[in-house]
């Protein structure tokens, strides 16, 4: 597996797999996602045969300050996706190329408390909840706010 370059012809493949690893976000449209995916920078990871493995991206980048990652990964690939160079790469555009001095992200407590514990493998920690922070349907519920500091991070 390898990682490519986040551009619009991932955007379909990871809009479907979004869609079928978080049905909560069944509302979103593909025009919406890829209007959010258009103001994104990231990373694809690309099996050897062509088809879209996860994808990475960051968004609400403030410079020398904070950005937020986003993961989606296909479910056939779960907890086997991962190698040290991508996470070395990754890591690196965060913390070298960006010069941030830490990294948040976010899970759906009672809808994707998995994406937590990746983060938490990952060596993010978790910094508190957001209180009716995410909307799906006509029900609210709590975020959870993870980060990683670049002091904390172990793979730069």
């Amino acid at each position: 597996m390898w990682l490519d370059t986040l551009n619009e012809k991932h955007y379909r493949a990871a809009y479907d797999m979004a869609m079928a690893n978080e049905p909560y976000s069944s509302d979103l449209s593909f025009e919406q996602f890829t209007g959010m995916m258009k103001k994104r920078e990231g990373y694809v990871v690309v099996a050897p045969d062509g088809n879209l493995v996860g994808c990475v991206s960051f968004s609400d980048y403030i410079p020398e300050v904070n950005a937020i990652i986003h993961c989606v990964v296909d479910k056939k690939y779960q907890k086997r996706w991962v190698t040290k160079k991508m996470l070395k790469t990754v890591w690196g555009y965060v913390f070298d190329t960006l010069h941030l001095p830490r990294i948040s992200g976010f899970c759906v407590k009672g809808l994707s408390e998995n994406a937590g514990k990746f983060l938490v493998r990952l060596g993010f920690k978790e910094e508190g909840i957001i209180r009716k922070g995410f909307k799906s349907g006509n029900e609210l519920y709590d975020l959870m706010l993870f980060g990683m500091l670049k002091e904390e991070c172990k793979w730069v």
